[in-house]
């Protein structure tokens, strides 16, 4: 692709230097040298090469496994185009525009604070390779667009033209998958305190109309970023990608594969609402899909058989996830479900050379897809004025959807015809009858935990459903056990991997039903989740667990070492840490998942006033008995932690103490090392002493060093 031509340099040596009464200032100039800015085309990428070994692929990321569980009413059914979108926008930035022109609303001419950038005719060159040098242009490219979309639509009679929209990479999503050349998780965002608030200074109210600022901070409430911006490195696939977004088609197999499966019990939920007066129209036509905004809907899996068909008959080759390579579907469907998952309604596909702009259409779950933008070269409408009016009909969106969301309720207004299942109950209510089987019903009782885990010891397959968020799953994932249940069986020693049956009855199989997000590790994402089994009176028995997921083969490594470890302290005997139920492989590859006893809350999360410096637990005499007694038992198994910090400390309902999270812990260690490890957990029971950089964990690897001396 050949680069454009040097943009051309403004003429600003006669602007103003400083803020002068509008009367005295001429409007029609000012107008004008800010359509001349905004028509400058941007700088071209130069992208430095990747530094290392490790290729960087066009792959989808690991979200996929989750994305295959998302609730039928937020799925895509439909693709179209929106051909005249970007003129909708350039007219939405042009509507602005003259409305501060009209109002006399220029109180100095714009070139004064929009100069430094209109002097570079080079190619921009960021610090950084792949997706963030990508993010750094970008960034560089909509300078202006932000600070404009600012003062136009937010601060009309401000003076200066300071960006107070934000273009971010949200920094609570974690750190991008370096080996992969797409990232998703981009999106505009307004300042924001420590606390969550909005942050406004003194000068930014005084200027900021109160109904605005009611709705700015009725929307950081609510979410944290709006829109979403799927960024790729540019390369002549990603180019090809973004090429053929028009012509992708919806995907068959988007779910999982598990077929014949039992269904849930219904869940409700309302889908968000679109815009009652959205900032753009789209086509409707008469083969659209019907609506399915604001009906209650019956989510979940449905019932099919009484035999259970898995997903495969045959153990993945690699349980490792495989990024496989992004097609046009893959990658309509990464930003779709992104854009569900932050309910936003605007997609911005890039790669820093070629660009789409996709509305996604709640009602008919119908993405439609703009023009194709070359960002240097596209001309009518420039690139900058474009960007404009795409902030502008961002923030008019999420303030519309807000305030028809409020019409409901503030939460989306609850059916009265049902009772809503919590979030933390991804069962809905457990007290009904359902249906398991053709003209078969259990009722659903509770027993103890431990009756539920022991038949699940002795169970090999297992179905997966996902409740929570956007998830509610149209279809389980099929696991197949790989490791043993250490609490049913007395001497859990290895046994052979069971193989994969053809079908199964439901009394046959595990469901395991995952509830929200509880933390991140090194070894993967850690859900809430409820276990239920078939009892030999047919009764449905559960209980409440935890599940760690696993993708990466570091992950699984790092599971699987974990487990080893597990095995070590199940085999002598030591209370106060979690019980392990076993690890299953997905038939269909790609994760593998460790099932575990709940131990309550973290110690991190029970500070005493966390707003104050230093660090005090609250943490009673016996539970730090219990926890040093826990970890001389752990020591006397020969294993050391290597990782005791609050987050990893936990006390129960009960007020029993637990220690979890052993994936960078060394089996006979020394010691010395052992004796160290006891003195910082004194220090930090006692005296509230942390980090303790002593007890920093091990680079990554599960290979035990006996190095460690009492120092």
């Amino acid at each position: 692709m050949s680069l454009p031509a040097p943009p051309q340099k403004l003429d600003l040596t006669n602007t103003l230097s400083a803020p002068v009464p509008p009367g005295f200032l001429d409007q029609d100039a000012a107008a004008q040298q800010l359509e001349e800015i905004l028509s400058m085309p941007p700088p071209a990428l130069a992208l430095p090469m990747p530094v290392g070994d490790t290729p960087i692929r066009l792959g989808y990321p690991t979200r996929f496994f989750y994305d295959k569980h998302i609730d039928k009413s937020l799925q895509l059914r439909g693709i179209k185009p929106a051909t005249t979108f970007l003129d909708q926008l350039n007219d939405l930035a042009g509507q602005y525009l003259g409305e501060l022109r009209t109002n006399a609303q220029y109180t100095s001419m714009p070139g004064n604070s929009l100069t430094l950038r209109t002097r570079n005719t080079g190619p921009f060159k960021p610090k950084n390779t792949g997706v963030p040098g990508v993010a750094q242009y970008l960034r560089h490219c909509v300078d202006f667009s932000l600070r404009i979309s600012s003062r136009v639509f937010l601060f009309p009679r401000a003076p200066d033209w300071n960006a107070y929209l934000l273009w971010v990479r949200l920094g609570r999503e974690g750190e991008a998958d370096s080996r992969l050349a797409v990232d998703e998780i981009h999106a505009l965002a307004l300042p924001s305190t420590t606390e969550g608030k909005l942050d406004l200074d003194e000068d930014e109210l005084l200027y900021l109309s109160p109904i605005m600022h009611s709705n700015l901070e009725k929307l950081q409430s609510r979410s944290d970023s709006i829109g979403t911006w799927v960024v790729m490195t540019p390369s002549a696939k990603a180019e090809s990608l973004i090429t053929s977004l028009n012509r992708a088609t919806i995907p068959s197999d988007r779910n999982a594969g598990t077929r014949g499966f039992p269904g849930l019990p219904p869940s409700t939920r309302l889908v968000p609402p679109d815009s009652p007066e959205p900032a753009w129209s789209t086509v409707s036509s008469a083969n659209e899909p019907p609506p399915s905004g604001w009906k209650l809907q019956s989510g979940g899996a449905e019932h099919s058989s009484e035999d259970i068909l898995p997903a495969a008959t045959r153990r993945p080759r690699s349980t490792a996830f495989d990024y496989g390579e992004l097609t046009p579907e893959s990658l309509i469907q990464l930003g779709w479900a992104r854009a569900v998952e932050t309910d936003s309604s605007v997609i911005v596909f890039t790669c820093g050379t070629l660009e789409r702009i996709a509305i996604r259409h709640r009602k008919t779950q119908t993405l439609y897809l703009s023009d194709l933008i070359n960002i240097t070269q596209i001309r009518h409408p420039p690139y900058l004025k474009l960007q404009v009016g795409l902030y502008i009909a961002v923030l008019k969106d999420a303030i519309s959807r807000l305030h028809a969301s409020e019409i409901a309720s503030p939460e989306l207004r609850r059916s009265t015809r049902k009772r809503r299942a919590p979030e933390d109950d991804p069962l809905g209510n457990q007290s009904k009858r359902r249906k398991v089987g053709t003209g078969s019903v259990v009722s659903r009782t509770f027993e103890r935990p431990q009756s539920a885990i022991k038949i699940a010891g002795g169970l090999d397959f297992m179905l997966l459903y996902l409740r929570y968020g956007m998830h509610d799953s149209p279809a389980p994932a099929s696991f197949i056990r790989s490791v043993p249940c250490l609490v049913s069986a007395d001497d859990p020693e290895e046994i052979a991997r069971p193989s994969v049956k053809r079908k199964y009855t439901r009394e046959e199989c595990i469901v395991v039903i995952l509830g929200p997000k509880i933390g991140t590790g090194a070894t993967g994402i850690v859900h809430t989740a409820s276990l239920e089994v078939i009892d030999a009176q047919g009764r449905t028995v559960t209980a409440n667990i935890v599940v760690k997921t696993a993708f990466l083969a570091e992950q699984q490594e790092k599971m699987r070492h974990e487990f080893q470890v597990y095995r070590r302290l199940a085999a002598h005997k030591v209370k106060g840490v979690p019980e392990v139920y076993g690890i299953f492989d997905d038939l269909e590859g790609g994760a593998i998942i460790l099932l575990m006893s709940h131990c309550g809350s973290t110690l991190w999360d029970r500070r005493i006033d966390p707003t104050r410096p230093g660090l005090r637990l609250d943490v009673k005499p016996s539970q730090r008995t219990r926890l040093l007694a826990i970890v001389d038992a752990i020591h006397a198994a020969g294993v050391r932690h290597y990782d005791l910090r609050p987050p990893n400390l936990m006390i129960d309902d009960g007020g029993r103490a637990y220690i979890i999270d052993f994936d960078v812990a060394q089996l006979d260690p020394t010691e010395g090392g052992k004796r160290r490890e006891r003195r910082a957990l004194v220090d930090l029971l006692f005296h509230g002493s942390y980090p303790d950089f002593s007890m920093r964990s091990p680079p990554s690897t599960v290979a035990s060093t006996n190095g460690d001396s009492d120092e």
